[in-house]
């Protein structure tokens, strides 16, 4: 029921996909020939614009085409390769398909420089998005509407990428409500959530937890003060697991 509107959708945003360079051809013609932009604006931004919107879209959807295969095929996700990926880029997809819903925050990124990083991709983006759906949460509820303790510095979740050694370090930190004490050796565990009802299934955690430690050999982690914030960081090495079996599968916080 899910997939066929989902194809159609997904052939609807290729087509405008394939459309555009034809279209940015024409506005330059245009351009060109009245020597002013169109409707008082700069032609060339608003294409470019609508270009990054377009790709934004085209690739929430294959998101959701994604997931949509992983339901009716479980298996289908460790049948997939590990291939060598532009991690800057997979920060920067998980951050566009992310943020919208968050207006009243700011997001910060500072991506250093980094070498391929072989990983499966989808399942490492959907990580980061939950990271930075999760901080970005945070900083809403620190700021929500009697709240004690509120702070009057605005909402900020930073995202960094930065290389060390033989593995790429990625910190998603934020400025929100933090973690309280009580919780923090809980939050990987399947079904535990801080959130009120409804507010969330306490999946992601502990699905960043299997992601990053026990399919990627890396490390997940976090830091945090109650009432200021947290950091996560996940530690990923830079050439894909280096062994079948992660002793730190069973490291993962009770």
């Amino acid at each position: 029921e899910i997939n066929t509107p989902l194809q159609y959708l997904l052939l609807s945003l290729q087509l405008l996909q394939e459309s555009m360079a034809p279209i940015e051809a024409l506005v330059n013609r245009a351009r060109t020939a009245e020597n002013a932009p169109l409707g008082g604006k700069d032609d060339a931004h608003i294409v470019s614009e609508f270009s990054e919107t377009l790709e934004t879209a085209l690739h929430g959807v294959r998101r959701i085409a994604d997931t949509v295969r992983l339901l009716r095929d479980p298996s289908v996700r460790q049948q997939r390769p590990m291939v060598p990926t532009d991690l800057n880029a997979l920060v920067r997809h998980a951050l566009n398909t992310t943020r919208t819903a968050f207006d009243g925050t700011t997001f910060e990124v500072d991506l250093a420089d980094l070498p391929p990083v072989t990983c499966r991709a989808t399942e490492l983006e959907h990580v980061v998005a939950a990271l930075i759906k999760n901080a970005a949460q945070s900083v809403s509820e620190a700021r929500s509407p009697g709240r004690s303790h509120a702070p009057t510095a605005p909402g900020q979740v930073h995202i960094t990428t930065a290389p060390d050694g033989d593995d790429v370090v990625i910190t998603v930190r934020d400025n929100g409500v933090g973690i309280p004490e009580e919780d923090r050796p809980h939050i990987f565990r399947p079904f535990f959530t801080t959130r009120s009802a409804g507010g969330g299934h306490g999946q992601s955690l502990s699905h960043a937890w299997s992601t990053i430690v026990d399919e990627h050999a890396g490390t997940l982690g976090f830091e945090t003060t109650t009432d200021e914030g947290a950091c996560f960081t996940i530690r990923l090495p830079i050439t894909g697991r280096p062994t079948p079996s992660n002793p730190l599968a069973a490291s993962r916080p009770h």
